[in-house]
């Protein structure tokens, strides 16, 4: 299953605000993918996928680090 397959599955099988954080961040990592999928798949590019993900999703919602959201603690 690829990351857009993923967000397609949360965002169908997992109600309320989570299941569409969940899915935002599956798909940011799809795209992610799409920009970058000539670099090698090491530790370094899935912590960088995962900093893009989140960065990505803290813009679209409005949530920062320490408001006490999935974001921040």
């Amino acid at each position: 299953m690829t990351f857009f397959g993923l967000a397609r599955a949360v965002s169908n099988k997992i109600g309320g605000t989570s299941g569409a954080i969940y899915a935002l961040l599956f798909f940011f990592a799809a795209d992610f993918i799409v920009h970058h999928s000539s670099q090698f798949v090491g530790i370094k590019f899935w912590c960088e996928l995962l900093k893009f993900s989140v960065k990505k999703l803290s813009d679209y919602s409005g949530a920062q680090l320490g408001d006490r959201t999935m974001i921040g603690e």
